[in-house]
């Protein structure tokens, strides 16, 4: 098995006590996900918990999102440089969406989807479906 080769940033989702802390506010705002990430939002317009991601290696890089982070993004940040698919299945499988470098997508629920094998599938949600990622 290959091993993930982005870091899941420790401050980010610490657990205290059984509670989540986020480590960007609430109502983040894009330039709120530090460059060099990729930040996923649990909910829509970069609100809710955050699951930051660093990338630590070279490209490209693809992961499985930790269990507790699956299917749990409505809205992401791409602050890597590099381009980045978000893939509804573990090890890259089901469809996918393109996130193109700097890019902010504040609502998962209308977005180009892809087929597995990169054709078009059409204009659907991909909220709350992210369960492995691809940088570069």
């Amino acid at each position: 098995m290959r091993s993930c080769k982005f870091s899941i940033i420790a401050a980010t989702a610490l657990a205290v006590g059984g509670t989540l802390l986020p480590a960007v506010p609430a109502n983040a705002a894009p330039s709120d996900c530090n460059a060099g990430r990729i930040c996923l939002f649990t909910d829509y317009n970069f609100t809710g918990a955050v699951y930051e991601y660093m990338y630590l290696t070279p490209l490209p890089d693809c992961f499985n999102v930790p269990p507790t982070h699956n299917d749990r993004a409505s809205s992401v940040i791409n602050n890597t440089g590099q381009p980045v698919t978000l893939h509804q299945d573990y090890h890259q499988n089901g469809k996918f969406i393109f996130v193109t470098r700097g890019e902010s997508i504040a609502r998962l629920d209308g977005v180009p989807i892809y087929n597995q094998n990169a054709t078009y599938f059409g204009w659907n949600t991909f909220n709350d479906r992210t369960s492995s990622i691809c940088v570069g």
